[in-house]
């Protein structure tokens, strides 16, 4: 009670400084003490049943309650069969205005252009346009794996794609070669966060710590984009071991020995 009375009187104050009526706040004040602390914790229980009734949801023009007016006069003939149903309940929601035609919150050029992109089914890897790690990869047509050829990417991908074995360059050009089934941005996000939390959790964010890199200082790629299979981690997980040995990043990159038993 003591703790109430304490809270009570500093929001009066609180109320008072900002010229609200003395007589509201004594009356509101009065109905809070009287108030059951113990009632106040308890669940209410409604004291009505809901109707299972039907709802019409559609987007709001000119003509919309008109419809509504309609069908309820008709109701009756509509369900003088068999059928017994209550008038169903009319919900409108807005319908698209110019400024959502004019007005965006985020580019979209580049949006546009991958959809376009895919549609052409276009290769390649490139940035979605909107996401946070977009400014550190760029588009790309092929990747240089040491070759004399550089690798020609096979399939389209960006920031979005899901199931791919992708590429981090760092800074001193070492590398890490990773897979994930999530969006690829979200994974790469969190490579940026170990960086930047400085959280040696894998020997990539062991080596940024060690070598001083900068968070935000580094470059991706997607290697391969893998299609929905039954078995997609271990496609992936084979994938991503096979990328590894081939850019010997386990020797002198930033990735772990290839467990070669489960490969």
């Amino acid at each position: 009670m003591r703790d109430f009375i304490e809270q009570a009187d500093e929001l009066e104050s609180k109320l008072r400084a900002r010229d609200y009526p003395v007589r509201v706040i004594a009356r509101a004040k009065k109905r809070a003490r009287n108030n059951n602390r113990e009632a106040l914790l308890e669940p209410k229980i409604p004291n009505y049943q809901p109707k299972q009734r039907l709802a019409c949801v559609t987007t709001y023009n000119i003509a919309s309650i008109q419809v509504s007016k309609i069908l309820n006069k008709h109701w009756r003939i509509l369900t003088s069969g068999s059928i017994t149903l209550e008038k169903p309940l009319f919900a409108f929601k807005r319908g698209r205005s110019i400024k959502d035609s004019v007005v965006h919150t985020r580019p979209y050029t580049q949006s546009i252009s991958n959809q376009t992109l895919m549609l052409h089914k276009t290769t390649g890897h490139y940035p979605c346009g909107s996401c946070s790690v977009c400014p550190n990869t760029k588009v790309s047509k092929s990747v240089d794996i040491g070759t004399p050829r550089a690798w020609e990417l096979k399939t389209f991908s960006n920031c979005n794609t899901e199931r791919v074995v992708y590429l981090i360059t760092c800074p001193c050009k070492k590398q890490y070669v990773g897979m994930t089934t999530r969006k690829v941005c979200t994974r790469i996000c969190e490579h940026r966060s170990n960086f930047k939390c400085k959280k040696s959790t894998t020997k990539m964010a062991a080596h940024y710590i060690e070598a001083n890199h900068a968070f935000n200082d580094f470059t991706w790629v997607v290697l391969e984009h893998v299609p929905r299979v039954d078995n997609c981690e271990s496609v992936l997980f084979t994938k991503e071991q096979r990328w590894i040995f081939r850019l010997g990043t386990d020797r002198h990159g930033l990735n772990d020995d290839i467990p070669w038993s489960q490969v």
